[in-house]
């Protein structure tokens, strides 16, 4: 099969289960708006060229569901942005604490040309571009070179991948998405569900958090969040990612008492 078979069968199947989160999906973005948004990032393979030959992400789903575990497809405009952020965001987080990091972010960077080697710490690197988003946990397409080049992996607003798996391909990565929707199977660690007509994800780190609202335990055997300057850095990426991610309302994000991690909402004054 082909990148826009896989493509087609599963619009094809959402259409059929999750019709709210169907037609959350944009028409094919124009290829000018596609190259523009190549040049202000990297060359992209051909295979990512294809995807947004397919769609152009999907529109704001204010509760309509999402294609895919990381969060909502972005649209062809929105990449560069994304991109540039995150570029910058860790260039500031390895200037901030030198002492754990092997040389400044342009030589880490020059050091790690072939495509499915990470950097330390789950670094986002400029070769990676994003297709999907939430906040700042990102689904990216990895363009360096070599046999990984057009992989697809995830990275979370900590620097870690909380259980989705990397695929070789976005035709694997669709196809993946696709059986979930069909055959129920789950992706990593997130399995889906359909709820009037939306398609809706949950993790075991959703599982964990409810846990820890019964038992009044952590969920987690997670470390207690440090304000060092690189987790300041970080959480001040994620609240901006929140503010952006709703200018039309009048919500604010706001820190839950004891950890800067978890965020919750509440109306501007």
């Amino acid at each position: 099969m082909s990148l826009t078979h896989e493509w087609n069968l599963l619009v094809t199947a959402l259409s059929d289960v999750a019709p709210v989160t169907a037609r959350t999906l944009r028409p094919c973005a124009s290829t000018s708006a596609a190259k523009r948004a190549e040049a202000a990032t990297v060359p992209w393979p051909d295979e990512l060229r294809e995807f947004f030959g397919l769609h152009d992400g999907q529109n704001e789903v204010g509760g309509a569901g999402l294609v895919v575990p990381a969060g909502r497809l972005l649209q062809v405009v929105e990449i560069p942005r994304r991109h540039s952020d995150m570029v910058e965001v860790m260039a500031d987080i390895v200037a901030a604490e030198p002492d754990m990091y092997d040389g400044t972010y342009p030589e880490i960077v020059g050091n790690l040309v072939e495509a499915g080697i990470e950097a330390e710490d789950h670094l986002f690197l400029p070769g990676y571009v994003p297709i999907a988003a939430w906040d700042s946990n990102l689904m990216y397409c990895d363009t360096r070179s070599g046999e990984m080049r057009g992989s697809v992996l995830y990275r979370s607003d900590d620097g870690g991948h909380l259980g989705v798996p990397t695929w070789p391909s976005l035709e694997a990565f669709v196809r993946d998405v696709r059986l979930a929707v069909t055959d129920q199977i789950s992706i990593g660690w997130h399995t889906a569900t359909v709820d009037n007509g939306c398609w809706t994800g949950t993790s075991s780190n959703d599982r964990a958090a409810g846990q820890e609202r019964r038992d009044g335990g952590t969920g987690s055997d997670a470390p207690p969040w440090r304000a060092t300057p690189r987790n300041t850095l970080v959480l001040q990426f994620a609240l901006a990612g929140v503010v952006r991610a709703m200018p039309s309302t009048r919500m604010r994000p706001t820190l839950v008492a004891g950890d800067p991690r978890r965020l919750s909402l509440i109306g501007r004054h």
